[in-house]
């Protein structure tokens, strides 16, 4: 369903179908999505995922690269990590990452996203996401 807020803006309320379902057989075009509750562990994930040598889709990618047409993978040189140069973490970012392709384009071996709508609006039915999460306690931390 389309939402109108102030009757000018039209969102998508929906996730899109574009993400697979946990008991459809995982397929080599997917593509792991992790939703990043703040608070929960998530950058730990994501240094967990960049030291195990994998291209990460992050806000991590954009800095110094917005303005880029194209989708490259950006080494940080000082860690050695490896990033998609998109911003998963802002609905313009995550426009901009499905206009380039980033899903088709199997650049990102993990995409990391604290919004869940428009991050399945980056897939297609071709190129699934696939949504992990990890919780944390909400008292006991």
């Amino acid at each position: 369903p389309i939402r109108t807020i102030n009757n000018t803006i039209k969102r998508k309320t929906t996730i899109s179908t574009d993400i697979g379902y946990v008991t459809d057989p995982i397929k080599e075009t997917d593509t792991p999505l992790y939703w990043h509750i703040f608070k929960s562990g998530g950058s730990s994930m994501k240094a967990y995922y960049s030291c195990m040598g994998l291209v990460v889709a992050s806000r991590q990618g954009i800095f110094d690269h917005i303005a880029d047409e194209t989708l490259q993978v950006i080494e940080d040189k000082s860690t050695g990590h490896k990033y998609v140069n998109v911003d998963t973490a802002d609905i313009v970012g995550m426009i901009r990452a499905k206009r380039l392709g980033l899903a088709s384009s199997g650049l990102a071996d993990i995409i990391f996203s604290p919004l869940l709508t428009p991050a399945s609006n980056m897939f297609d039915a071709q190129h699934q996401g696939r949504f992990f999460a990890l919780f944390r306690h909400p008292i006991e931390r």
